[in-house]
């Protein structure tokens, strides 16, 4: 099970005021089993080994800053920053890639899958540290 750091806290949002919009996200598997559901709400999300990554995998196999996606208008691009591969759709990230819906991100024994679909709004995780 996901440990997940730095999560906003705070009372939640009476129902009435949730809305529906737009969110990208981003869900994170291993062995098959969903880890967690990140909501691309940053202009910047830095996977790795590091534990000052918006997503941490303790994994040898992991760079400390594996990857990057970044906001490019209403559209998210992937760049691999490590010297450890990531693979898009099962092809090796050469250089940035825009992200499209159901997109396989694979980085180690991890397989991050990217959404775009309406989502409520609720309290957002800023780091998710994997186990």
């Amino acid at each position: 099970m996901p440990i997940l750091c730095g999560a906003r806290t705070g009372a939640q949002a009476p129902a009435r005021i949730l809305a529906l919009q737009q969110m990208p996200r981003i869900e994170i598997y291993s062995n098959y089993n969903l880890l967690a559901t990140i909501k691309l709400e940053l202009d910047t999300l830095v996977i790795g080994r590091d534990p000052e990554s918006h997503i941490c995998m303790p994994d040898a196999r992991v760079s400390r800053t594996q990857a990057i996606i970044t906001r490019n208008g209403d559209r998210h691009e992937i760049e691999n920053k490590g010297t450890n591969r990531t693979k898009v759709n099962g092809k090796e990230l050469q250089e940035p890639r825009s992200l499209n819906p159901g997109d396989y991100i694979f980085i180690s024994r991890y397989v991050l899958v990217y959404e775009e679909e309406d989502q409520s709004l609720e309290d957002s995780v800023n780091t998710v540290v994997l186990s």
